[in-house]
Protein backbone atom coordinates (compact mmCIF):
# COMPACT_ATOMS: atom_id res chain seq x y z
CA UNK A 1 0.00 0.00 0.00
CA UNK A 2 2.84 2.39 0.85
CA UNK A 3 4.49 1.63 -2.49
CA UNK A 4 1.23 2.34 -4.36
CA UNK A 5 0.82 5.68 -2.56
CA UNK A 6 4.36 6.68 -3.43
CA UNK A 7 3.70 5.73 -7.02
CA UNK A 8 0.53 7.83 -7.07
CA UNK A 9 2.40 10.80 -5.58
CA UNK A 10 5.18 10.45 -8.18
CA UNK A 11 2.66 10.28 -11.02
CA UNK A 12 0.88 13.34 -9.60
CA UNK A 13 4.12 15.32 -9.41
CA UNK A 14 5.10 14.35 -12.96
CA UNK A 15 1.63 15.26 -14.25
CA UNK A 16 1.70 18.65 -12.48
CA UNK A 17 5.16 19.43 -13.83
CA UNK A 18 4.21 18.48 -17.39
CA UNK A 19 1.01 20.53 -17.12
CA UNK A 20 2.88 23.64 -15.95
CA UNK A 21 5.54 23.28 -18.63
CA UNK A 22 2.85 22.77 -21.27
CA UNK A 23 1.12 25.96 -20.14
CA UNK A 24 4.40 27.88 -20.19
CA UNK A 25 5.47 26.78 -23.64
CA UNK A 26 1.98 27.38 -25.02
CA UNK A 27 2.58 31.07 -24.33
CA UNK A 28 3.61 32.98 -27.43
CA UNK A 29 7.09 34.22 -26.57
CA UNK A 30 10.03 35.55 -28.55
CA UNK A 31 12.97 33.34 -29.38
CA UNK A 32 16.55 34.09 -30.37
CA UNK A 33 16.16 32.13 -33.61
CA UNK A 34 14.52 35.06 -35.40
CA UNK A 35 17.50 37.31 -34.88
CA UNK A 36 20.04 37.51 -37.67
CA UNK A 37 23.63 36.49 -37.08
CA UNK A 38 26.39 38.50 -38.70
CA UNK A 39 28.86 39.16 -35.92
CA UNK A 40 31.81 38.87 -38.27
CA UNK A 41 31.16 42.54 -38.99
CA UNK A 42 34.12 44.77 -38.06
CA UNK A 43 34.46 46.24 -34.56
CA UNK A 44 33.86 49.97 -34.18
CA UNK A 45 37.04 51.95 -34.85
CA UNK A 46 35.88 54.83 -32.64
CA UNK A 47 35.20 57.18 -35.55
CA UNK A 48 31.79 58.91 -35.71
CA UNK A 49 30.09 59.10 -39.10
CA UNK A 50 28.86 62.44 -40.43
CA UNK A 51 25.41 61.11 -41.42
CA UNK A 52 23.19 58.07 -41.66
CA UNK A 53 23.93 55.67 -44.50
CA UNK A 54 20.79 56.87 -46.29
CA UNK A 55 17.12 57.71 -45.87
CA UNK A 56 14.85 60.66 -45.21
CA UNK A 57 13.31 59.42 -41.96
CA UNK A 58 9.86 58.53 -43.29
CA UNK A 59 8.21 55.16 -42.73
CA UNK A 60 8.75 54.30 -46.40
CA UNK A 61 12.32 55.64 -46.44
CA UNK A 62 13.73 55.37 -42.90
CA UNK A 63 17.12 56.58 -41.81
CA UNK A 64 19.46 53.60 -42.30
CA UNK A 65 22.16 52.53 -39.85
CA UNK A 66 24.64 49.95 -41.16
CA UNK A 67 27.80 50.54 -39.10
CA UNK A 68 28.82 51.38 -35.52
CA UNK A 69 30.02 54.73 -36.87
CA UNK A 70 26.51 55.59 -38.04
CA UNK A 71 25.02 54.39 -34.74
CA UNK A 72 27.41 56.74 -32.91
CA UNK A 73 26.35 59.57 -35.22
CA UNK A 74 22.71 58.87 -34.38
CA UNK A 75 23.46 58.86 -30.63
CA UNK A 76 25.31 62.19 -30.76
CA UNK A 77 22.65 63.75 -32.99
CA UNK A 78 20.22 63.39 -30.08
CA UNK A 79 21.79 66.53 -28.60
CA UNK A 80 19.86 68.53 -31.22
CA UNK A 81 17.07 66.20 -32.40
CA UNK A 82 14.40 63.95 -30.82
CA UNK A 83 13.35 62.28 -34.12
CA UNK A 84 9.70 62.58 -33.15
CA UNK A 85 7.63 61.09 -35.98
CA UNK A 86 10.78 59.80 -37.71
CA UNK A 87 11.83 56.21 -38.50
CA UNK A 88 15.23 54.60 -38.04
CA UNK A 89 16.25 51.11 -39.13
CA UNK A 90 19.28 48.84 -38.65
CA UNK A 91 20.29 46.80 -41.69
CA UNK A 92 23.36 45.06 -40.24
CA UNK A 93 24.61 43.77 -36.91
CA UNK A 94 26.64 46.33 -34.97
CA UNK A 95 29.82 45.35 -33.12
CA UNK A 96 30.89 47.93 -30.54
CA UNK A 97 33.49 45.71 -28.83
CA UNK A 98 34.34 42.30 -30.23
CA UNK A 99 35.79 40.86 -27.02
CA UNK A 100 33.64 39.08 -24.43
CA UNK A 101 32.71 40.76 -21.13
CA UNK A 102 32.73 38.33 -18.23
CA UNK A 103 32.48 39.47 -14.62
CA UNK A 104 35.09 42.23 -14.36
CA UNK A 105 37.18 40.83 -17.20
CA UNK A 106 37.48 41.24 -20.95
CA UNK A 107 38.30 38.21 -23.07
CA UNK A 108 39.94 39.22 -26.35
CA UNK A 109 41.63 36.86 -28.83
CA UNK A 110 41.29 34.04 -26.27
CA UNK A 111 43.25 36.03 -23.66
CA UNK A 112 41.68 37.15 -20.40
CA UNK A 113 42.32 40.76 -19.37
CA UNK A 114 41.26 42.85 -16.38
CA UNK A 115 38.78 45.70 -16.80
CA UNK A 116 39.07 49.09 -15.15
CA UNK A 117 36.95 52.00 -16.32
CA UNK A 118 37.12 51.83 -20.13
CA UNK A 119 40.55 50.17 -20.36
CA UNK A 120 41.77 46.61 -20.05
CA UNK A 121 45.02 45.42 -18.49
CA UNK A 122 47.28 42.38 -18.52
CA UNK A 123 47.49 42.22 -14.74
CA UNK A 124 45.02 42.54 -11.88
CA UNK A 125 46.99 45.45 -10.43
CA UNK A 126 46.13 47.45 -13.57
CA UNK A 127 49.71 48.35 -14.46
CA UNK A 128 50.20 46.99 -17.98
CA UNK A 129 47.56 48.59 -20.18
CA UNK A 130 46.64 46.60 -23.28
CA UNK A 131 43.82 48.52 -24.89
CA UNK A 132 40.73 50.71 -24.63
CA UNK A 133 37.07 49.68 -24.57
CA UNK A 134 34.76 51.47 -27.00
CA UNK A 135 32.04 53.49 -25.25
CA UNK A 136 28.97 54.33 -27.33
CA UNK A 137 27.30 57.67 -26.51
CA UNK A 138 23.97 57.12 -24.77
CA UNK A 139 20.88 57.70 -26.94
CA UNK A 140 18.98 60.26 -24.86
CA UNK A 141 15.44 61.59 -25.38
CA UNK A 142 14.42 59.55 -28.43
CA UNK A 143 10.77 60.05 -29.50
CA UNK A 144 10.74 58.29 -32.86
CA UNK A 145 10.50 54.73 -34.16
CA UNK A 146 13.59 52.51 -33.95
CA UNK A 147 13.48 49.18 -35.81
CA UNK A 148 16.37 46.85 -35.07
CA UNK A 149 15.17 44.68 -37.96
CA UNK A 150 16.07 41.60 -35.86
CA UNK A 151 19.74 42.59 -35.83
CA UNK A 152 22.17 42.57 -32.91
CA UNK A 153 24.13 45.27 -31.13
CA UNK A 154 27.08 43.36 -29.72
CA UNK A 155 29.53 44.41 -27.02
CA UNK A 156 27.80 47.56 -25.78
CA UNK A 157 29.69 49.15 -22.87
CA UNK A 158 28.28 51.93 -20.68
CA UNK A 159 29.68 53.01 -17.33
CA UNK A 160 28.87 55.34 -14.42
CA UNK A 161 26.13 57.48 -15.96
CA UNK A 162 23.40 58.43 -13.45
CA UNK A 163 20.90 57.03 -15.95
CA UNK A 164 22.68 54.14 -17.61
CA UNK A 165 21.52 52.09 -20.62
CA UNK A 166 21.52 52.14 -24.42
CA UNK A 167 18.54 54.55 -24.27
CA UNK A 168 17.56 57.06 -21.56
CA UNK A 169 14.53 59.38 -21.34
CA UNK A 170 12.94 57.16 -23.97
CA UNK A 171 9.53 58.24 -25.34
CA UNK A 172 9.39 56.36 -28.62
CA UNK A 173 8.92 52.89 -30.11
CA UNK A 174 11.61 50.21 -30.06
CA UNK A 175 11.17 46.99 -32.04
CA UNK A 176 13.10 43.91 -33.07
CA UNK A 177 16.45 44.44 -31.38
CA UNK A 178 18.88 42.05 -29.67
CA UNK A 179 21.57 43.33 -27.32
CA UNK A 180 24.20 40.66 -26.75
CA UNK A 181 27.37 40.64 -24.62
CA UNK A 182 26.45 44.03 -23.14
CA UNK A 183 28.18 45.42 -20.06
CA UNK A 184 26.24 48.19 -18.31
CA UNK A 185 27.92 49.27 -15.07
CA UNK A 186 27.02 51.93 -12.51
CA UNK A 187 24.15 54.38 -12.34
CA UNK A 188 21.16 54.80 -10.05
CA UNK A 189 18.62 54.13 -12.82
CA UNK A 190 20.21 51.34 -14.83
CA UNK A 191 18.68 49.15 -17.52
CA UNK A 192 20.08 46.72 -20.03
CA UNK A 193 18.18 48.43 -22.85
CA UNK A 194 16.37 51.51 -21.46
CA UNK A 195 16.95 53.45 -18.24
CA UNK A 196 13.57 55.22 -18.16
CA UNK A 197 10.62 55.28 -20.53
CA UNK A 198 7.39 57.28 -20.74
CA UNK A 199 4.57 56.93 -23.28
CA UNK A 200 6.63 54.29 -25.03
CA UNK A 201 6.34 50.84 -26.56
CA UNK A 202 8.90 48.03 -26.65
CA UNK A 203 8.42 44.87 -28.70
CA UNK A 204 10.62 41.94 -29.70
CA UNK A 205 13.61 43.07 -27.67
CA UNK A 206 16.08 40.63 -26.14
CA UNK A 207 18.92 41.35 -23.74
CA UNK A 208 21.91 39.23 -22.82
CA UNK A 209 24.90 40.45 -20.84
CA UNK A 210 25.59 42.09 -17.49
CA UNK A 211 23.81 45.01 -15.81
CA UNK A 212 25.41 46.15 -12.57
CA UNK A 213 23.69 49.11 -10.93
CA UNK A 214 25.04 51.26 -8.13
CA UNK A 215 25.24 49.09 -5.01
CA UNK A 216 25.49 52.02 -2.62
CA UNK A 217 22.08 53.37 -1.68
CA UNK A 218 21.59 56.83 -3.20
CA UNK A 219 19.24 59.21 -1.40
CA UNK A 220 17.78 62.25 -3.17
CA UNK A 221 15.95 65.21 -1.64
CA UNK A 222 13.14 67.10 -3.36
CA UNK A 223 10.79 69.94 -2.39
CA UNK A 224 7.26 70.45 -3.70
CA UNK A 225 5.38 73.72 -3.16
CA UNK A 226 1.69 73.32 -2.32
CA UNK A 227 -1.02 75.90 -2.98
CA UNK A 228 -2.24 77.77 0.08
CA UNK A 229 -5.13 75.99 1.84
CA UNK A 230 -8.14 78.11 2.75
CA UNK A 231 -11.21 75.93 3.11
CA UNK A 232 -13.56 74.48 5.68
CA UNK A 233 -13.47 71.10 3.93
CA UNK A 234 -11.03 68.29 4.53
CA UNK A 235 -7.97 68.71 2.32
CA UNK A 236 -6.46 65.49 0.96
CA UNK A 237 -3.49 65.16 -1.36
CA UNK A 238 -1.18 62.38 -2.51
CA UNK A 239 2.18 64.10 -2.82
CA UNK A 240 4.62 61.79 -4.59
CA UNK A 241 4.53 58.48 -6.43
CA UNK A 242 7.73 57.00 -5.03
CA UNK A 243 7.72 53.99 -2.72
CA UNK A 244 11.20 54.32 -1.24
CA UNK A 245 10.73 57.42 0.92
CA UNK A 246 13.32 57.74 3.68
CA UNK A 247 11.85 60.86 5.32
CA UNK A 248 9.15 63.39 4.47
CA UNK A 249 8.04 66.59 6.20
CA UNK A 250 5.27 69.12 5.68
CA UNK A 251 6.40 72.66 6.43
CA UNK A 252 4.42 75.91 6.50
CA UNK A 253 2.47 78.49 8.51
CA UNK A 254 -0.97 78.12 10.10
CA UNK A 255 -2.91 81.22 11.30
CA UNK A 256 -6.32 82.37 12.60
CA UNK A 257 -7.07 79.38 14.82
CA UNK A 258 -5.59 77.49 17.80
CA UNK A 259 -5.28 73.97 16.46
CA UNK A 260 -5.40 71.98 13.23
CA UNK A 261 -5.49 68.26 12.48
CA UNK A 262 -2.98 66.64 10.12
CA UNK A 263 -3.27 62.94 9.34
CA UNK A 264 -5.54 62.43 12.39
CA UNK A 265 -3.16 64.18 14.82
CA UNK A 266 -3.68 67.58 16.42
CA UNK A 267 -1.02 70.33 16.15
CA UNK A 268 -0.68 73.97 17.24
CA UNK A 269 -1.63 76.51 14.59
CA UNK A 270 1.70 78.30 14.09
CA UNK A 271 4.85 77.82 12.02
CA UNK A 272 5.29 74.07 11.69
CA UNK A 273 7.44 71.30 10.24
CA UNK A 274 5.89 67.87 10.76
CA UNK A 275 7.09 64.45 9.63
CA UNK A 276 4.53 62.81 7.31
CA UNK A 277 4.18 59.98 4.79
CA UNK A 278 3.66 60.33 1.05
CA UNK A 279 0.11 61.67 1.52
CA UNK A 280 -1.49 64.32 3.72
CA UNK A 281 -4.97 64.91 5.12
CA UNK A 282 -5.64 68.24 6.83
CA UNK A 283 -8.87 69.11 8.64
CA UNK A 284 -9.48 72.86 8.95
CA UNK A 285 -12.31 75.23 9.86
CA UNK A 286 -13.53 78.36 8.10
CA UNK A 287 -11.08 80.68 9.84
CA UNK A 288 -7.91 78.60 9.36
CA UNK A 289 -5.37 79.75 6.82
CA UNK A 290 -2.26 77.87 5.68
CA UNK A 291 0.51 79.52 3.67
CA UNK A 292 4.07 78.90 2.41
CA UNK A 293 3.46 75.14 2.47
CA UNK A 294 6.15 72.81 1.16
CA UNK A 295 6.46 69.05 1.10
CA UNK A 296 10.07 68.03 1.57
CA UNK A 297 11.07 64.41 1.04
CA UNK A 298 14.12 62.20 0.70
CA UNK A 299 13.95 58.90 -1.16
CA UNK A 300 16.15 56.02 -2.24
CA UNK A 301 16.78 55.94 -5.98
CA UNK A 302 18.30 52.67 -7.07
CA UNK A 303 16.64 50.62 -9.82
CA UNK A 304 18.40 48.02 -11.95
CA UNK A 305 16.79 45.73 -14.54
CA UNK A 306 17.39 43.82 -17.73
CA UNK A 307 15.01 45.75 -20.00
CA UNK A 308 13.72 49.02 -18.45
CA UNK A 309 14.65 50.42 -15.04
CA UNK A 310 11.62 52.73 -14.72
CA UNK A 311 8.69 52.28 -17.12
CA UNK A 312 5.81 54.79 -17.12
CA UNK A 313 2.83 54.44 -19.48
CA UNK A 314 4.78 51.84 -21.43
CA UNK A 315 3.59 48.86 -23.47
CA UNK A 316 6.01 45.93 -23.34
CA UNK A 317 5.45 42.94 -25.62
CA UNK A 318 7.66 39.92 -26.35
CA UNK A 319 10.80 40.92 -24.46
CA UNK A 320 13.36 38.59 -22.89
CA UNK A 321 16.12 39.07 -20.35
CA UNK A 322 18.82 36.40 -20.24
CA UNK A 323 21.40 38.65 -18.60
CA UNK A 324 22.82 38.81 -15.09
CA UNK A 325 21.39 41.75 -13.12
CA UNK A 326 22.98 43.11 -9.93
CA UNK A 327 22.08 46.08 -7.74
CA UNK A 328 19.94 47.00 -4.73
CA UNK A 329 16.37 46.90 -6.07
CA UNK A 330 16.53 44.62 -9.11
CA UNK A 331 14.27 42.86 -11.62
CA UNK A 332 14.60 40.84 -14.79
CA UNK A 333 12.33 43.00 -16.93
CA UNK A 334 11.21 46.25 -15.20
CA UNK A 335 12.45 47.99 -12.06
CA UNK A 336 9.49 50.29 -11.38
CA UNK A 337 6.23 50.02 -13.35
CA UNK A 338 3.65 52.82 -13.51
CA UNK A 339 0.64 52.20 -15.79
CA UNK A 340 2.69 49.65 -17.72
CA UNK A 341 1.59 46.43 -19.42
CA UNK A 342 3.83 43.41 -19.97
CA UNK A 343 2.74 40.56 -22.26
CA UNK A 344 4.39 37.50 -23.86
CA UNK A 345 7.68 38.07 -22.04
CA UNK A 346 10.04 36.26 -19.69
CA UNK A 347 13.16 36.44 -17.58
CA UNK A 348 15.75 33.69 -17.60
CA UNK A 349 18.61 35.69 -16.06
CA UNK A 350 20.15 35.65 -12.62
CA UNK A 351 18.83 38.58 -10.57
CA UNK A 352 20.73 39.63 -7.45
CA UNK A 353 20.01 42.42 -4.98
CA UNK A 354 18.54 43.42 -1.64
CA UNK A 355 15.26 42.75 -3.45
CA UNK A 356 15.21 40.74 -6.67
CA UNK A 357 12.23 39.74 -8.81
CA UNK A 358 11.83 38.04 -12.15
CA UNK A 359 9.34 40.42 -13.81
CA UNK A 360 8.94 43.71 -11.84
CA UNK A 361 10.51 45.03 -8.65
CA UNK A 362 7.90 47.67 -7.75
CA UNK A 363 4.46 48.72 -9.01
CA UNK A 364 3.23 52.09 -7.75
CA UNK A 365 0.02 54.13 -7.87
CA UNK A 366 -1.30 52.79 -11.17
CA UNK A 367 -3.07 50.09 -13.16
CA UNK A 368 -0.89 47.43 -14.76
CA UNK A 369 -1.17 44.12 -16.61
CA UNK A 370 1.10 41.08 -16.78
CA UNK A 371 -0.11 38.42 -19.22
CA UNK A 372 1.40 35.31 -20.82
CA UNK A 373 4.74 35.84 -19.09
CA UNK A 374 7.01 33.91 -16.75
CA UNK A 375 10.23 33.80 -14.78
CA UNK A 376 12.69 30.91 -14.70
CA UNK A 377 15.64 32.96 -13.46
CA UNK A 378 17.26 32.82 -10.06
CA UNK A 379 15.60 35.48 -7.86
CA UNK A 380 14.81 36.06 -4.19
CA UNK A 381 11.10 36.82 -4.56
CA UNK A 382 9.63 35.46 -7.81
CA UNK A 383 7.52 37.63 -10.10
CA UNK A 384 6.97 40.97 -8.27
CA UNK A 385 8.64 42.39 -5.16
CA UNK A 386 6.29 45.16 -4.01
CA UNK A 387 2.93 46.69 -5.00
CA UNK A 388 1.90 50.13 -3.70
CA UNK A 389 -1.68 51.39 -4.06
CA UNK A 390 -2.10 49.78 -7.47
CA UNK A 391 -4.36 47.48 -9.42
CA UNK A 392 -2.68 44.66 -11.31
CA UNK A 393 -4.23 42.10 -13.66
CA UNK A 394 -2.21 38.90 -13.93
CA UNK A 395 -3.12 36.18 -16.43
CA UNK A 396 -1.26 33.01 -17.47
CA UNK A 397 1.88 34.16 -15.71
CA UNK A 398 4.18 31.78 -13.83
CA UNK A 399 7.24 31.65 -11.64
CA UNK A 400 9.21 28.44 -12.21
CA UNK A 401 12.40 28.15 -10.20
CA UNK A 402 14.14 25.46 -8.27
Amino acid sequence: LERDNNKKILISVIFSTVFILTMVFSIIIPTFSRFKSGLDNPEWDGIVATSFKSGTGTQEDPYIISTPNELAYFALSMEKETYEGKYIKLIKDIVINEGVFKDNKYIYNDTEYFLKDNKYYLDESYITEIGTINVLPIIKGFKGNFDGNFHTIYGLYEKDNEKNALFTDFCGKLNNLYLDNAYIVGGNITGGVIADSNNASIKNVLFNGNVIGNKELQTKTETISIDDINTSDTYKKAIVNTPNIVKATLKGTCTNTDKFILNNKEYDCTDFEIEVSNSIEIKVNEETTFSNITYNYSYDENKTSGIVAIATNTQIDSVVNKGNIEGIYTAGLVGTAINTNIVNSYNNGKIEGERSAGIIDTIIYSNNTIRNSYNTGNTKIGLISKIYYSTIFVDKTFNITE
